[in-house]
């Protein structure tokens, strides 16, 4: 075998034992609801706490490597809805689409949730996510928004589809998803 072969080899082992690591990090979350410690994550990627630290700066990278696991899944399992034929068609979808992803990060973002005031690399996540959801509503309702009042609509409209306004109808008030899929549905409609 040559030193070519030997430095691919340890390179793939690397990049598999990260992506390991990044997916134990996030499948614990998932599943407690709460941030693992360097251990537990070590554990349940099957490597020691010495390989985690060799691959990982530290406990923050892997949070880090997770959180983009997780856009990229997302990103992956839930295409944005290009529009359709009506404007109610495209509120439909947008709610749909938002539903979906909402409910499938649930676990993880309300743990990011308890720690974005102490987390830099919570926050900056967060903002990337808001950039992205004004742009798709920006292309979404690119012909609904009304003149003269397209930035205050596209800024109210964020508003009313963000993981706040979801969390707050499903968690502070408890309504199950069908009835804050109707109250999303009807504040964007209202908007436009």
């Amino acid at each position: 075998m040559s030193v070519t072969e030997v430095e691919d080899g340890r390179r793939r082992r690397a990049a598999d034992n990260r992506e390991k690591t990044a997916k134990a990090m996030f499948d614990l979350i998932r599943e407690t609801g709460e941030v693992p410690t360097a251990k537990e994550v070590a554990d349940r990627a099957k490597l020691s706490r010495r390989t985690v630290f060799r691959l990982f700066e530290d406990i923050e990278d892997v949070q880090r490597a997770a959180m983009e696991m997780q856009r990229t899944e997302v990103m992956q399992r839930f295409p944005a809805p290009t529009g359709g034929p009506t404007r109610d068609a495209r509120i439909d979808a947008l709610v749909e689409h938002r539903t979906a992803i909402y409910e499938f990060i649930m676990p993880l973002r309300r743990v990011a949730e308890r720690l974005k005031h102490r987390n830099a690399l919570v926050r900056e996540s967060q903002a990337k996510n808001r950039t992205l959801a004004r742009m798709h509503l920006q292309g979404l309702f690119a012909k609904d928004l009304p003149d003269g009042e397209r930035e205050v609509v596209l800024d109210a409209l964020l508003a009313a589809t963000s993981w706040s306004a979801w969390a707050h109808l499903r968690d502070d008030h408890g309504f199950d998803v069908e009835r804050s899929k109707a109250a999303m549905r009807r504040t964007v409609a209202a908007l436009l």
